[in-house]
């Protein structure tokens, strides 16, 4: 392999550069969503002691006690929790009568919790899930409910939304999730309690819940949690005449959900009425009934190595069962905001949505295929528009990936593909229709999957041009203005909520008002191959 030396690069009129390698580009995360997990109300005393208290855990040193906080406005148990990054929601619980919903300020969480909601009905022993806008509150008693209700964050006092329903009624499940899709597993009704795993989709969460899973075990009074890739659903009780409380762990593949749950775990005991919430690389499964007093024991599944017993961390400062678990860091929340900066200083900086940095290669952003992207405010600065043109960029497709794995997208009038085992482009004038004023589909212009390859897309006059590791593959001949868009760019991703990258991306660019050349994008695909193994 040829090494070149030369590091010039062609940066005439660039509009919008980033480089994750560079330090001055990525200013690192900020402390958005704190890393602690809370678990309020509960039963602390036999035989009904209702709490109000607030338990907090720091995920960065579980071994101390967890430190009291709140408390709640209401004594409960029995209840849901749903978190957005900057607050947490008990919803629900005994007294049976109750349609509370309490909200925990994570800046603040000293203070009383304050009353928000309500939930649209009555309910308690019912699950949640949810993602960074909305909370999804499933299931419940009386009635073994199918309902699920949503609570919009973004204007928690109204009356929460219904929505679902369940592919069947039922209370006492587990609720985990990520940023796409809720799963609700197992529940009552009793003695046995049940194996299914229902799917809510929240891009339509209007239609019924899709049967899912099952789990290795029929259970009830059983917990949930994960991250972007797996859930986990701990405890419970099968109804086992004399010793019906289980250990079992659960883990389901969100990629591959149809199969039935492996046993992972188990938890350190027994017990039923857990608790459970997390980060992105542990699940605490806290408090729990069984024999003899109410559980203070805290375990900790290691995402990363989830075939050992959980080992017990913690603990709570007070035995109980039956509490509300809340993070700013559960259901694959972003534990962090990171800013990728616009290296050319004209404030086209972008927001880090989920993608991970890695070291490897000098730097580059990980993008899972899930629900990883990254956006930019709209602006016509980085528009083709009427102009000469360029987009470049390195990046690499994951083995397995779908058919469309979107590089960049602004619009629809801009589109950049990995499509088909092709890097592939679309570009619509101002009728904006369907029907492409210029696309690459031509055959050409292969790209495997498990390698880096260099993409250029190049305008200069009518003559359109791709160029892959600085070979042109492709051409087109069109004199137009392309569509402006209101909508916010997106690198790894066509519109934030699908067609999402399974791979990698690095030296990002576009450059208006500047077609490269066929010499200048050899001599940019030179000056920067070394460090990417080409």
């Amino acid at each position: 392999m040829a090494t070149y030396y030369n590091p010039k690069i062609i940066t005439n009129n660039i509009e919008f550069s980033v480089d994750a390698a560079n330090v001055k580009s990525w200013n690192g995360p900020s402390p958005l969503g704190t890393d602690y997990g809370y678990f309020g109300g509960g039963i602390t005393n036999d035989p009904y002691g209702r709490s109000s208290s607030v338990e907090r855990i720091d995920y960065n040193n579980d071994t101390a006690t967890a430190a009291l906080k709140g408390p709640l406005t209401w004594t409960t148990w029995k209840t849901a929790g749903v978190s957005s990054i900057n607050y947490g929601y008990i919803v629900g619980g005994n007294p049976s009568d109750s349609t509370q919903t309490d909200r925990i300020d994570y800046s603040s969480d000293t203070s009383t919790a304050v009353t928000k909601g309500p939930m649209n009905f009555v309910r308690y022993l019912s699950t949640g899930s949810g993602n960074k806008d909305y909370g999804y509150i499933a299931g419940g008693y009386p009635a073994w409910q199918t309902i699920i209700s949503r609570i919009d964050y973004s204007n928690d006092t109204a009356t929460a939304a219904a929505k679902g329903p369940l592919s069947a009624g039922r209370y006492h499940m587990g609720g985990a999730g990520n940023q796409s899709y809720g799963w609700y597993a197992g529940g009552s009704p009793e003695p046995a309690g049940v194996t299914k795993v229902d799917r809510l989709d929240y891009s339509s969460d209007t239609s019924t819940t899709s049967p899912k899973g099952p789990l290795s075990k029929a259970r009830y009074s059983i917990a949930g949690t994960g991250n972007a890739s797996y859930g986990y659903f701990g405890g419970g009780s099968d109804g086992t005449p004399g010793t019906p409380y289980v250990s079992t762990v659960d883990r389901i593949d969100y990629s591959s959900d149809t199969g039935t749950t492996p046993a992972k775990g188990p938890l350190s005991e027994a017990k039923y009425y857990v608790a459970a919430t997390g980060n992105t690389s542990y699940g605490y499964f806290a408090g729990g009934a069984g024999p003899g007093p109410n559980r203070s024991t805290v375990d900790r599944i290691d995402y990363s190595s989830d075939t050992g017993t959980a080992p017990t961390k913690g603990p709570l400062t007070l035995g109980r069962y039956g509490a509300g678990p809340v993070s700013p860091r559960q259901n694959a929340n972003p534990s962090s905001q990171i800013i990728w900066k616009d290296m050319t200083g004209k404030g086209h900086d972008t927001t880090v949505d989920g993608a991970t940095y890695q070291g490897g290669n000098n730097g580059v952003w990980n993008f899972d295929g899930t629900n990883d992207y990254i956006s930019l405010d709209a602006t016509t600065d980085i528009q083709a528009q009427a102009v000469d043109w360029t987009w470049e960029c390195w990046f690499y497709v994951d083995a397995g990936a779908s058919s469309y794995d979107y590089l960049f997208a602004y619009g629809p009038p801009h589109q950049i593909a990995w499509y088909n085992n092709q890097l592939n482009a679309w570009f619509n004038d101002t009728d904006n229709t369907s029907s492409y004023d210029v696309s690459f589909a031509s055959g050409s212009n292969t790209v495997p999957t498990g390698q880096w390859t260099h993409g250029v897309i190049s305008r200069i006059g009518s003559a359109w041009k791709m160029y892959i590791n600085g070979v042109e593959k492709a051409s087109a001949t069109a004199s137009f203005t392309v569509a402006n868009s209101s909508t916010g760019p997106k690198i790894g991703s066509y519109d934030g909520s699908q067609y999402f990258l399974d791979g990698k991306i690095a030296l990002f660019k576009i450059y208006k008002a500047k077609g490269l050349t066929a010499s200048e994008v050899l001599q940019n695909f030179n000056a920067t191959r070394t460090r990417f193994g080409v």
